[in-house]
């Protein structure tokens, strides 16, 4: 998985007092185009795949007087560029345009259909439909692109686990990350959250009607190759590709892209481990292109890789 380039990332002044924090990415315009959150600044970036150079940041919120909210997820629809905050005294789904424009902004905060609270990953269907991660309400709901409700479905939390030990009897798992990636065969969601002091992982395929497939706790015995998790998406021929969390191997820490089949078996790991690169510190989110070259945004480093 040969390194292509390093996109640096500066951030936004608008707030120099806060630290810029790498979140979700997602590729639009046939791939010409890669967004980026904020997540501290409440700002997107757009820059360009092949070069690297930052093309647009956005305003930080146009619904939010105080000008800032948290962004989360990010998904495209056509040119229309999708954004989840966490703001609750306004709107939790922005839309921009590729220039990163202001166009509008649906969804209340709240447990009805059509409101969330806390809504992090995105992802839209091959029919135009918008998934969203309901964090705050531990569901996904499937919206049209104007907002309005079609159903939800409940991420599956702890009952399984306990059952087989994973978890502790009487133990609840309070969710803090729901990532998603579709494609033709379902819905696959990457679980994360805390069980008391303790960070806990999950990796979840739904078919597309909201019915649980199959599902495991990453770092469970049962499943020892498919280390704990940070974000999802699909491959180019439709397999799973998610992010191993770092672990100290030989007094260095490494990294993995883990891909996995569509039935939950793990095809091949790319570890990165590269004197000239550090190593991914802390990655968090991985995009697809179209030709199969993956794009992974590092937290703890403050760049995007490309891996091909």
């Amino acid at each position: 998985a040969p390194y292509v380039f390093k996109m640096a990332y500066e951030g936004p002044v608008s707030y120099p007092r806060r630290a810029v924090s790498l979140g979700r990415i997602a590729l639009g315009r046939n791939d010409e185009l890669l967004a980026v959150t904020d997540t501290q600044n409440g700002q997107v970036c757009m820059f360009e795949t092949e070069t690297g150079q930052l093309l647009h940041t956005s305003e930080a919120n146009p619904d939010s007087p105080e000008g800032h909210a948290i962004c989360r997820g990010l998904a495209f629809r056509e040119s229309d560029l999708y954004l989840s905050v966490h703001n609750p005294d306004h709107k939790q789904i922005l839309i921009f345009d590729s220039a990163l424009q202001y166009k509008g902004s649906f969804g209340d905060w709240g447990e009805g259909a059509g409101e969330m609270r806390d809504p992090d990953g995105l992802a839209f269907t091959n029919e135009g439909m918008l998934l969203v991660g309901d964090v705050g309400n531990s569901r996904i709901q499937v919206l049209r692109h104007d907002g309005s409700s079609v159903h939800q479905f409940p991420v599956q939390q702890n009952s399984d686990a306990i059952a087989r030990g994973v978890l502790p009897c009487g133990g609840q798992l309070t969710l803090s990350d729901l990532d998603i990636a579709v494609g033709r065969a379902g819905i696959v969601v990457a679980a994360g959250g805390f069980y008391q002091s303790s960070s806990f992982d999950m990796l979840q395929v739904y078919s597309h009607d909201g019915d649980l497939i199959w599902y495991t706790q990453l770092r469970d015995v049962h499943q020892p190759d498919i280390a704990p998790l940070r974000g999802v998406a699909m491959g180019a021929g439709g397999e799973i590709v998610t992010l191993a969390k770092p672990e100290l191997q030989h007094e260095v820490y490494t990294s993995g892209v883990k891909i996995i089949s569509f039935e939950g078996l793990l095809i091949r790991e790319i570890m990165i481990c590269d004197p000239q690169l550090s190593y991914f510190k802390c990655a968090v989110s991985v995009a697809v292109a179209r030709d199969g070259s993956m794009f992974v945004a590092d937290l703890g480093l403050q760049y995007v890789l490309r891996l091909v």
